[in-house]
């Protein structure tokens, strides 16, 4: 995370069923001593960094000026609040201090349970696009597409 604060403590991320069960398989592969989750190429005692993992999206993965790991969380907070998910959760998945800051020293729940449940519905809502959910194209700009001329029927 950028922000390391004492008083908040570190941040928490509940992990959904499928994504579990993908980690304990690569621990199960990778075996008990390995270090970390996603070892550096170099270096498998220590995890791969951040200019690493986008690297991979722009040379391998050609996302270059497309997509990017960080816009995974705009992407998230957009479903999110599409779907009408509660944004103070949201907020708290996000660790982005709820409220202005007053009202953050005085809230330090973390939300974990609302959390769990948050997390597995976006992990079924991305696990039914990569099964064939439908996916829409979004024009750039934000505005809708022109819409079709209209085909009248000729009168007999």
């Amino acid at each position: 995370m950028k922000i390391h604060d004492e008083a908040r403590g570190p941040h928490q991320v509940p992990i959904p069923k499928q994504l579990l069960a993908a980690l304990n398989e690569w621990h199960e592969a990778d075996g008990v001593d390995a270090a970390v989750v996603c070892p550096a190429p170099r270096d498998p005692s220590r995890p791969i960094t951040a200019e690493g993992v986008e690297k991979h999206y722009r040379n391998v993965l050609k996302l270059a000026g497309k997509h990017s790991p960080h816009s995974w969380r705009s992407t998230f907070k957009t479903l999110c609040a599409e779907a009408g998910k509660n944004s103070e959760i949201v907020e708290a998945q996000l660790d982005h201090v709820v409220g202005n800051k007053v009202a953050a020293a005085y809230d330090r729940a973390k939300r974990l349970e609302l959390r769990r449940k948050l997390m597995q519905w976006y992990e079924n809502e991305l696990t039914a696009v990569r099964d064939g959910g439908e996916i829409v194209p979004l024009r750039q700009g934000g505005h809708p597409p022109p819409k079709a001329p209209r085909i009248r029927a000729e009168q007999s």
